[in-house]
């Protein structure tokens, strides 16, 4: 399921405060009625962008504005919680907050740390979050494009992916998946560049959201190392819908290399982030738990970052899932790992059916076979360092 927007609702009443009064000599061509131009964040947000990657925005001028009396006004964030946050920008030599750049027609805001939250763009009543731009000096001007920005100061944009394209190539796999979803389908194949494959699982508390179920299906992300080390981030997406884990079972399955002999990762995994609707959840990263993966294969790194069945992690969770499902649940959860690649080691296959370190046996990203019941929606966001995204329904168990 791809993430949707809800259009924020504007509040007229914070579009009319404004900073200082606009000089009557200064207009922006196609403002609104009080010479404010103001465009929704929900609007320029890309597919698949979390609003918590937004760090700025640039303001591009359409070209023939005159600097001959110069150029000026205000740039303004703004949202229910923190209400016309604005910072004057002007032309070189104004000493103004932020400085119109002549070279590219732009002027570019940013903050240390995101301003918009996932509350923000969420359409809630009494909720908004607005760019705005107001002119206090110099001749007319007009806005070419509004973008935003992420910590880098880098147009963000729609992360690739090829599951779209794969699919409507291959219509034989959509047809077997409307025919029985609880059957296994495969993945797209993994990219040829790719180094690894990594699968989320969780077990939600079915009696807040009985719609969505107990077991979501899983999906899958596609990792490569690149400068030696590869970040992924996975999650799951529910739409509108509000869901509560049960508090049991969080874990990611990979099939990075691991030595079970040695008794541990040929390479480094890293938990670096895990996000509940945009917003950063604290957790303990000593606590996050390496161990062998439930694959039925044996040699695969499993990340664990809680398991009440399984004694490595049981009572010692690296994250509270209460705070993740705060009070009213949540939509989006994501995870944010590295690999950090080292020479691989030979391998030790357990027998068949035999238990291993999560304390399961057959191919499964939860931690028992008889509670798995397919019925969610996963989504994976890859980055840069990663070569594509697939999304899959976890296999029936019998």
């Amino acid at each position: 399921m791809k993430m949707k927007k809800i259009l924020a609702c504007v509040s007229a009443a914070a579009l009319a405060v404004s900073a200082m009064a606009v000089s009557s000599s200064a207009a922006i061509i196609g403002a609104d009625d009080k010479g404010n131009y103001v465009v929704n964040v929900a609007d320029l947000l890309p597919e698949g962008v979390d609003i918590s990657e937004v760090y700025g925005a640039t303001i591009f001028l359409k070209e023939g504005y005159s600097l001959e009396n110069g150029q000026g006004g205000a740039f303004i964030f703004s949202t229910a919680s923190k209400n016309w946050k604005s910072l004057e920008w002007g032309n070189a030599g104004s000493d103004k907050d932020i400085i119109l750049d002549e070279e590219t027609n732009s002027i570019t805001r940013m903050e240390d740390t995101p301003f918009f939250t996932a509350e923000d763009i969420s359409g809630e009543t009494g909720t908004y979050a607005n760019i705005a731009l107001q002119q206090y000096w110099g001749d007319d001007i007009e806005i070419e494009k509004t973008i935003l920005l992420d910590k880098d100061g880098n147009e963000l944009k729609a992360p690739d992916a090829s599951e779209s394209s794969n699919e409507e190539e291959d219509p034989v796999d959509s047809s077997n998946e409307e025919e029985d979803p609880t059957e296994s389908t495969e993945a797209d194949e993994k990219p040829a560049d790719a180094d690894f494959t990594a699968n989320m699982g969780a077990q939600l508390d079915k009696d807040f959201n009985a719609t969505i179920g107990e077991w979501p299906a899983d999906g899958v992300a596609y990792g490569k190392y690149e400068d030696n080390k590869a970040e992924v981030t996975i999650g799951f997406d529910f739409g509108t819908e509000k869901v509560k884990l049960a508090g049991n079972y969080l874990g990611i399955k990979t099939d990075v290399a691991f030595d079970k002999a040695e008794g541990a990762v040929n390479s480094k995994i890293t938990v670096t982030s895990i996000k509940a609707d945009g917003k950063e959840i604290q957790f303990d990263a000593s606590k996050v738990f390496v161990g062998e993966s439930d694959d039925g294969v044996g040699g695969h790194a499993k990340i664990t970052l809680f398991n009440e069945w399984d004694d490595n992690t049981k009572g010692n969770a690296a994250v509270d899932f209460n705070a993740i499902n705060g009070e009213d649940g949540f939509s989006t959860l994501t995870v944010t790992f590295t690999v950090e690649a080292a020479e691989e080691a030979d391998v030790t296959t357990p027998a068949e059916g035999e238990t291993t370190t999560d304390g399961a046996a057959g191919d499964t990203n939860k931690p028992s076979d008889d509670k798995n019941k397919p019925t969610g929606v996963m989504f994976a966001i890859v980055p840069a360092a990663v070569a594509a995204m697939g999304v899959v329904l976890s296999k029936k168990r019998k």
